[in-house]
């Protein structure tokens, strides 16, 4: 009768076990996966990190977390370049692109900055400036908690038109 116990509890606890690594592994695979969002209104596909809700109006793209926002606004342009365009805005908005990176996403130009806002009440923020034929994407957020989130997106960033 011992054995047969023994046998049983073994038999039990290598069950248990394995119940559980296969809830480890199902848990790491559903946080692993990122749901690709396309917007054929703006021309675009990106990564969507997990737990962002996303919602495109009025052509902008919001993604929303714990009360926090990312936004890609799409904006056209007469400059050639993104630098000519971000020289404008920077006078014509009165901000300060500080730590400017200049960076290429899927192939066109961009350029990765913090907007300072000296003299106005807006937030400072972490924002990418994407150029591709006369026009400027801009994915923007003041949430340090989603810069990681933003610069994800940023990354899997793809225009889909022309």
């Amino acid at each position: 009768m011992k054995k047969i116990r023994n046998r049983k509890q073994k038999v039990l606890v290598i069950v248990a076990i394995f119940a559980v690594l296969i809830l480890i592994f199902a848990y790491f695979f559903k946080v692993g996966q990122n749901e690709i969002y396309t917007s054929d209104t703006m021309q675009i596909v990106f990564v969507v990190p997990q737990g962002l809700e996303v919602s495109e109006r009025f052509g902008s793209v919001k993604l929303e977390k714990d009360n926090s926002l990312i936004l890609l606004d799409r904006n056209g342009t007469n400059f050639s370049n993104v630098d000519e365009y971000l020289q404008d805005l920077s006078v014509e908005n009165g901000f300060k692109l500080k730590k400017q990176e200049k960076l290429k996403i899927d192939n066109m130009d961009a350029v990765r900055g913090e907007i300072e806002h000296p003299s106005s009440p807006n937030e400072d923020n972490l924002s990418y400036f994407i150029y591709v034929n006369n026009r400027v994407y801009t994915l923007s957020t003041s949430s340090e908690s989603l810069y990681d989130d933003l610069d994800q997106i940023a990354k899997s960033f793809k225009y889909t038109g022309d």
